[in-house]
């Protein structure tokens, strides 16, 4: 029967305890990742909406996108043309409601895929634009963001609508 010594039983010890511990790093490091996206995606979409349709004219400023999505984003006209088609409404109401539905991020990474399902519904205003006859429908559905990393901040580089939601289903 062979003996182990006690310098070799407590350096195996020693180095499970580490191997445990980074584990446990990795996955907090991780956590942290996937919170902070998540909560990013969620703003984003909400500052969308807000932008486009909402009356606050704080938020009607490419300073306020730039907080969300990254400058070529912006750059695209994409987010601006939404609001082109409710500027001649006067929104009164409106329901929204943003769900993150699946996250991917590597703990060590500087970007992100975030699928999130955005949904305007119930849009109540006044029509003040000739040739206008009715509020146009929201585009919901599901996205598919990609974020990014810059300077410590996480930024939306791309939106992309993956499936949109049917008129039957809002």
């Amino acid at each position: 029967m062979q003996s182990i010594s006690a310098g070799t039983y407590f350096r195996r010890r020693a180095i499970v305890a580490l191997i445990v511990f980074l584990l446990c790093v990795l996955v907090f490091i991780l956590a942290m990742q996937v919170a902070g996206v998540r909560i990013l995606a969620d703003e984003a979409m909400r500052a969308r909406v807000l932008y486009c349709i909402g009356s606050n004219t704080e938020m009607h400023t490419q300073a306020y996108l730039a907080r969300f999505f990254t400058d070529e984003l912006i750059a695209t006209g994409e987010i601006q043309n939404l609001r082109e088609i409710y500027k001649g409404i006067s929104i009164s109401d409106y329901a929204a409601l943003v769900k993150v539905e699946s996250v991917w991020v590597w703990p060590w990474g500087g970007s992100a895929t975030v699928r999130v399902h955005d949904t305007v519904r119930q849009i109540k205003g006044d029509v003040i634009e000739a040739g206008l006859e009715e509020i146009p429908a929201w585009p919901s559905g599901s996205y598919k963001l990609k974020l990014v990393r810059r300077q410590g901040k996480w930024l939306v580089k791309s939106m992309q609508l993956i499936e949109p939601e049917t008129a039957e289903a809002q």
